[in-house]
């Protein structure tokens, strides 16, 4: 008899859900009836029929939307991936490692149940985003469009959209990833017994060059060796002899002869009476020692 109430029972509450009665499982209402029967919300659930409040999940543990069983209740980060650059954070308990600045966790919304932690260099929801490198730079400071940073620029840290100038009067190498990589180029440029280091980074230098907004210098004015008389060239290691050139018959004929490690060449006063294969040498300006005018194979 008692099997045939428990039965009856449970028929008459199914068909009192059947008919719009009751509120499912994993959904509730004030009266625990229809017509306004909600689902219960996430990290919640509710197993019986009829109720008027949902049930919490233990602490530290969430559950979707309208969950019917405390069995739904799970450690977020057991259904997380993180990838190869990340770890799964359940951020439901006080003392988390998460970024959330929250301490009381049933304020958490949905997203933000769990986080992947991402390894130096990585982010993203599931750390999926390389960012870039220290000494390179990108607009969003992300892969795939990073750039290294350009000569007399530097940036220490990852995921950067752009790059340090250095101090003025100092220069780095191009990708530089630290301002101590920023120095006075003279420091490194030996111009040997002949000559002296001048640094060209700043206005009113010695330099040749013609600029006094030193940002706009290249890599290849940063310096510049000062030669001392009967010496020229980049590092003032070529020797310049005097001597009179009598080949040729027009105009100036005063010459000069420069022996280098690329062979000997006359640098002529005066263009008249040269030929095609005869080149032009740089103009480094009217620095003592160096004689302007054109170059003609010895």
């Amino acid at each position: 008899m008692e099997k045939i109430a428990v039965v009856t029972l449970v028929i008459a509450v199914q068909a009192l859900f059947i008919n719009g009665e009751l509120c499912a499982p994993g959904f509730t209402s004030p009266t625990g009836s229809e017509p306004n029967c909600v689902e219960c919300p996430s990290r919640y659930y509710q197993s019986q029929y009829g109720k008027r409040t949902c049930d919490p999940c233990p602490m530290g543990l969430a559950s979707p939307p309208r969950s019917d069983s405390i069995d739904d209740c799970i450690d977020p980060c057991t259904i997380i991936d993180c990838g190869a650059h990340g770890e799964c954070e359940t951020c439901l308990m006080p003392g988390n490692g998460c970024s959330f600045n929250i301490t009381n966790w049933p304020t958490l919304t949905e997203t933000q149940y769990w986080e992947c932690l991402c390894e130096l260099g990585w982010t993203g929801r599931y750390c999926d985003t390389k960012l870039c490198a220290p000494g390179f730079m990108s607009p969003t400071g992300s892969e795939p469009n990073c750039v290294e940073c350009p000569s007399r620029y530097y940036q220490s840290q990852y995921g950067q959209t752009s790059c340090d100038p250095c101090p003025m009067e100092l220069a780095s190498p191009p990708r530089s990833d630290s301002i101590d990589d920023c120095i006075d180029p003279c420091t490194i440029i030996d111009c040997g017994a002949h000559g002296e280091c001048e640094t060209c980074l700043m206005p009113g230098n010695r330099c040749s060059y013609n600029i006094t907004n030193w940002p706009t210098l290249t890599d290849t004015q940063y310096w510049e060796c000062l030669c001392k008389p009967k010496w020229t060239g980049r590092f003032c290691d070529t020797r310049v002899h005097g001597r009179k050139d009598s080949s040729s018959s027009e105009g100036d004929d005063s010459s000069e002869e420069i022996s280098s490690s690329e062979g000997t060449f006359i640098i002529v006063g005066a263009p008249m009476g040269l030929k095609k294969e005869e080149i032009k040498v740089l103009c480094y300006g009217a620095r003592p020692g160096v004689h302007q005018g054109w170059v003609a194979p010895a």
